[in-house]
């Protein structure tokens, strides 16, 4: 049973989602691929968005990474994302690797996909939506705020994951897309070429974190966050009579929280904060406040208010970033 309501949980955010999915209609793109990809009407081609050697890609593959990144970036551009003044993304699909990977270098603006060997034969990490969109949502925030993507403190690189994993679920979840995981429906991440990466149903916190191994690693300090933001929206939607408001309310606190905060190296803290005071409905800033103070991300101040404490504030600022991947 529980593992029934978990997937029943995912199939309702899938359906209730899909009112966050922006209308973006910028005049100039090229227009092409009419029909649908994925289940999804496209017929918008983010060609002007994506630079790569059409005549090295497979034909499949070129249209799965062009309308994957163009459906990553009209996630946002209702909140103020804006298509035309993106600086088109270099794609790299079939880089050799050892192990699954991917990542997105500010150096050069290019998202770089590998193959890897696995028992069954080679697996490749462009034919993944997840990872695709991920790396997108690297792209997508360093945009906006080259200081967050580049920054070398273990917090601020937990914040670029944690939108990263976000860009993915809201990709999945506002177009309809379904998962193949059938534990945590549009929450696995990489479940559609088998295999899962990290889920943003969990309950971490700050505290049991640190009882793991590497836990300072940005991928794993990403969780936290990613969990917290993911229940607060699962509670905020099981509560609204309005939904569709709901989810454009999140989505919006979501790329305002993460582009506006003032500091360019931003704890998760830092983060949270805004997201609460960016929502325009009551009750999501008390799910979010809610769940941020159970993560052990924020605490209640003597004054009353919600900051950090000593320990929440510089956890793990003694390490130093060396690499971003996956």
């Amino acid at each position: 049973m529980k593992k029934a309501g978990k997937y029943f949980t995912g199939l309702i955010l899938l359906l209730f989602l899909a009112g966050m999915s922006a209308s973006a209609t910028d005049e100039g793109f090229v227009y092409s691929q009419e029909g649908k990809y994925q289940g999804v009407e496209a017929s918008r081609s983010s060609r002007r968005l994506v630079k790569m050697d059409r005549d090295a890609v497979d034909k499949d593959d070129q249209v799965h990474l062009d309308f994957s990144v163009r459906l990553a970036a009209e996630v946002y551009t209702t909140y103020g994302l804006s298509l035309r003044k993106l600086e088109p993304v270099t794609i790299y699909p079939y880089l050799e690797a050892d192990g699954l990977n991917a990542h997105f270098d500010p150096n050069d603006n290019s998202l770089n996909f590998h193959v890897y060997p696995t028992r069954k034969g080679l697996r490749y990490t462009c034919h993944s939506l997840d990872i695709v969109t991920h790396e997108t949502g690297h792209w997508l925030l360093h945009s906006k705020r080259p200081d967050i993507t580049t920054s070398k403190r273990p917090q601020t690189g937990a914040l670029n994951e944690s939108f990263g994993d976000l860009t993915s679920i809201f990709v999945r979840a506002c177009n309809k897309i379904a998962s193949p995981s059938k534990d945590s429906p549009a929450l696995c991440l990489a479940s559609d070429i088998g295999e899962c990466i990290r889920d943003a149903r969990n309950t971490l916190t700050i505290g049991l974190l640190l009882r793991e191994q590497n836990a300072c690693e940005v991928h794993s300090l990403s969780r936290v966050f990613t969990g917290a933001m993911f229940t607060a929206f699962e509670e905020s939607l099981n509560s609204s009579n309005v939904p569709t408001r709901t989810l454009n309310d999140f989505a919006r606190l979501t790329w305002l929280s993460f582009t506006n905060v003032e500091s360019d190296s931003p704890s998760l803290p830092d983060v949270a904060v805004l997201a609460i005071n960016q929502s325009d409905l009551k009750a999501t800033r008390g799910y979010l406040a809610k769940s941020f103070l159970q993560r052990g991300i924020l605490f209640v101040t003597p004054t009353k208010s919600l900051a950090c404490n000593a320990f929440s504030c510089s956890v793990c600022d003694d390490i130093i970033v060396e690499k971003e991947t996956t």
